[in-house]
């Protein structure tokens, strides 16, 4: 089976087997349910992103590399040049990115749903986990 992935100008034809699909598809309705909603809360509250914050969360991604290899203080100059690589490597950078804008929008629907406990029996328990 052929299947078309369109991204910024450009036709990605990659060929799936219809085993991979229906084992995988599951996982790719609810990634795609969550990105959908992601991109819905993004436009819908304005949330934005700035180059700060991607370079910040570059730099605190640096520091724990560093902090990895034995170098637990890094001077600030090498923090701020490996955080510049790194937001310039497109796929590191859109993860970054993806995070960032990930935990807006996990912080901007927590402010807006009100959590109340409730007392339940552990069978009302079960029968509430097995409709999720």
């Amino acid at each position: 089976m052929l299947v078309g992935l369109v991204a910024k100008n450009a036709i990605l034809i990659v060929e799936f087997a219809k085993e991979e699909i229906e084992k995988d598809f599951d996982a790719f309705v609810k990634l795609f349910t969550w990105n959908y909603l992601q991109k819905y809360f993004i436009k819908q509250d304005n949330l934005t992103v700035t180059p700060e914050e991607a370079t910040a969360e570059a730099k605190a991604l640096a520091q724990a590399q560093f902090a990895q290899y034995g170098l637990p203080t890094a001077p600030e100059d090498m923090l701020a040049n490996y955080a510049k690589k790194i937001l310039e490597d497109r796929e590191q950078g859109q993860k970054i990115y993806e995070k960032l804008y990930e935990m807006k929008v996990v912080e901007d629907v927590k402010s807006k749903i009100k959590v109340t406990e409730k007392a339940v029996s552990a069978e009302e328990f079960a029968k509430l986990a097995k409709e999720i």
